[in-house]
């Protein structure tokens, strides 16, 4: 949840760069870049959850686990759709 709440924080920083008469694009760059490590550290945080549930399932639960997700992903939900990217 922090990370979301920096990603938001960080959306709205670009709005604000993009909306100003004057575009500072190196700022833009800077929010830009930090964003996309917020990204990742999102993306490092999920995968390892992903992998500490496959770690306590069966091969069975792991094969329908897997499957949800990629019927989620296929629907645009889940860890990696754009709903939680903020797309």
């Amino acid at each position: 949840k922090e990370m979301t709440g920096e990603m938001s924080y960080k959306r709205d920083q670009l709005v604000d760069l993009l909306s100003q008469e004057r575009v500072d694009h190196d700022r833009l760059e800077s929010v830009r870049t930090e964003m996309a490590a917020i990204q990742g550290r999102i993306e490092r945080e999920v995968i390892s959850h992903i992998l500490s549930l496959k770690a306590v399932l069966t091969p069975e639960q792991q094969r329908r686990f897997f499957d949800l997700m990629r019927e989620s992903l296929d629907r645009g939900q889940g860890p990696w759709s754009s709903e939680n990217r903020g797309g």
